[in-house]
């Protein structure tokens, strides 16, 4: 379950991009925003009023909107940090994924991977992950595929050299023939996990035929 905190710096970066999208960032007044804010993708005035407990001022200079006539952001998830700084917070952040991915390769859903955070003290929170453009989708497309395509590129090149080794025909090999080459090496993936990882038998062929 998300935080209580969790949620509401969630509901900041909603309307931080609404913001933005709608260009109200040099004359952000609650009833421009409440005349043109987009119904069920960003928060109305109301929700976030209520749900911070602060003055529109107070929101607005959560978000780094400090002064309306000097507006010195925008990118719409820097939150008002200098740019360089915020490039530099940003790549820190995608190493640090990068590097518990690593570690946690089994991680499938989003709900596995807040629970993980919240056990691993050297990791940002969710919120702040996501505060850097970092949300769950964009981990799958970039971060999770990046490492099972690198884990299935090593499966694969683990198998060709040993077959190529060992002086194997590429056409001799069969799917039942491949099962029992692999079972007898301790050293080498399942065909099972081959397959899970979407190893072909083609795969390997194409691979020992270049």
């Amino acid at each position: 379950m998300i935080s209580e905190k969790s949620d509401t710096l969630e509901l900041l970066i909603k309307f931080k991009k609404e913001v933005y999208n709608l260009g109200l960032e040099k004359t952000p007044s609650k009833t421009l925003y409440q005349e043109k804010y987009t119904r069920g993708v960003a928060p109305s005035p109301t929700t976030l009023l209520n749900r911070t407990g602060k003055t529109w001022k107070e929101i607005l200079e959560l978000i780094g909107i400090k002064d309306f006539k000097r507006v010195k952001v925008r990118d719409t998830s820097n939150m008002g940090r200098p740019e360089k700084v915020y490039d530099v917070e940003k790549n820190i952040v995608r190493q640090q994924l990068e590097n518990f991915f690593n570690i946690n390769k089994n991680v499938k859903t989003q709900k596995e991977f807040k629970e993980l955070l919240k056990q691993d003290n050297d990791m940002p929170s969710f919120g702040k992950i996501y505060n850097y453009g970092y949300n769950w989708s964009y981990i799958k497309k970039n971060i999770l595929k990046a490492n099972e395509e690198d884990k299935r590129g090593e499966m694969l090149e683990k198998v060709v050299l040993f077959l190529t080794k060992e002086k194997y025909d590429t056409e001799s090999i069969d799917q039942s023939g491949l099962r029992k080459i692999l079972k007898e090496q301790n050293d080498l993936p399942s065909i099972a996990t081959l397959y899970q990882h979407k190893v072909t038998l083609k795969d390997i062929k194409d691979r020992m035929n270049r």
